[in-house]
């Protein structure tokens, strides 16, 4: 049973999602026809990743928490002694690309859209096939996700969880739901992520092959994927561009642009925010 079925299965009503970033970046993506699958923990939520662990440890001492448990040895003191508290452990190990619904959002822009200098991409979602995971590598996420906020959602998640596997194996189940679920207060986001967990294997395989490197800041190097945006699930990755509130870039420049690099049947338009 997939546990994060609801989660996978709801599309977004266009088929289109909308990643934020900078001019530089957008152009970065365009030209290599990649884009970067990186490694969530990295993100500007310290809580990313955690924040499934910590509900779980807060909940199994819970006197309301619905434990239905399969055996009478899965009490909530053994599942608690089997969630550590150190997340580092996951560095690396999970990677993905945020996206949102929302195609011209202020909060948006200013958040991860370069202050609105930058451009929203909207990405046709057939790109993001689930078959581009491992399809022996269940234990771990994989595919597109829409984001829970919802503690309850969490807590429910997280009982019917427990009542499947054995104690011993916690751990490995809430990482599996872990990118699924981000603290409330990113609710205004409404985020969907294409999730990514390459198949552990030694260092010499295919999959650790594929890694690469790059500066993240001056004093840190930061792991990611390269995810093709020409699969063969799609011809037409982008459905759509949008040039934030600031960016001074013409629409014709960018429809000159986008056609040069071999993309087709896409809009090109201005954000409609008066933000300055």
């Amino acid at each position: 049973m997939d546990i994060l079925a609801d989660l996978k299965r709801e599309k977004p009503s266009n088929n289109t999602l909308y990643h934020y970033c900078s001019l530089e970046n957008f152009m970065s993506i365009v030209e290599s026809k990649n884009i970067y699958l990186s490694d969530v923990t990295q993100s500007n939520d310290y809580d990313e990743i955690s924040w499934v662990f910590k509900v779980a440890r807060q909940d199994c001492y819970e006197d309301n928490y619905p434990l239905h448990t399969k055996n009478i040895r899965e009490t909530a003191e053994n599942r608690h002694s089997f969630i550590r508290n150190d997340y580092h452990e996951y560095e690396g190990l999970v990677y993905g690309v945020c996206l949102s619904k929302c195609d011209d959002k202020l909060s948006q822009w200013r958040g991860y859209g370069d202050d609105g200098n930058g451009v929203a991409i909207g990405f046709d979602i057939s790109m993001f096939a689930e078959d581009f995971c491992c399809p022996d590598n269940s234990l771990y996420p994989n595919g597109l996700y829409k984001v829970e906020y919802s503690r309850e959602k969490l807590e429910e998640v997280i009982s019917k969880l427990f009542n499947e596997i054995e104690p011993h194996d916690a751990q490995k189940g809430l990482l599996k739901i872990a990118p699924a679920f981000k603290n409330p207060s990113f609710y205004e986001e409404e985020e969907w992520r294409f999730i990514y967990t390459p198949k552990p294997c030694p260092n010499n395989c295919d999959e650790a092959n594929g890694i690469k490197f790059r500066l993240k800041t001056a004093d840190k190097i930061k792991t990611y994927f390269d995810f093709p945006l020409f699969n063969s699930f799609t011809n037409n990755p982008i459905k759509e561009v949008i040039l934030g509130p600031k960016n001074r870039t013409s629409t014709s420049c960018i429809d000159l642009y986008l056609n040069k690099l071999g993309y087709k049947d896409y809009k090109v338009k201005k954000s409609a925010s008066s933000y300055y």
